[in-house]
């Protein structure tokens, strides 16, 4: 029989000091049998040489967020990377995410930094966090309409 297959958005914060942390969870997701990544933007900012998002050009940085809001659409599971730092993305998807009723995983001490948080499955490290994630695949009772 076979397996589903689930899509995944990876959400946090595009700065320098995160990408390690950013990389190493989409690459969790890219290398799992039955996950598929929706948008791997961190491999779309670096081709673009820019420092995260920042001095694009409108109509530029109007593809890139409609992008981004569309891979959330497209995801069954959206994990935050809840960010050591200043981030404006992330939260934005974040809130698309719930508003569209995804399944939300937060990992990282910084997630009390917000109430929305609350409305996801906030979980100390993002270790963990995969790990629940993982679980997820076979034990939530997932509606195929989804």
């Amino acid at each position: 029989m076979k397996q589903r297959v689930f899509n995944l958005y990876v959400a946090g914060s595009s700065a320098k000091t995160e990408a390690l942390r950013v990389r190493t969870a989409m690459d969790l997701v890219l290398e799992h049998p039955r996950m598929r990544l929706t948008l791997d933007w961190q491999k779309n900012i670096e081709r673009s040489g820019l420092p995260a998002n920042v001095g694009l050009p409108y109509d530029h940085r109007i593809r890139v967020a409609t992008e981004a809001l569309d891979a959330v659409s497209r995801a069954d599971i959206l994990w935050l990377l809840a960010p050591r730092v200043t981030t404006r993305g992330g939260w934005v998807e974040l809130g698309a995410g719930l508003e569209q009723k995804k399944v939300i995983v937060i990992s990282g001490a910084d997630s009390g930094n917000s109430i929305f948080c609350a409305l996801g499955q906030e979980i100390a490290t993002d270790e963990d966090a995969f790990a629940v994630i993982c679980a997820l695949l076979n034990e939530y009772p997932w509606d195929e309409q989804r």
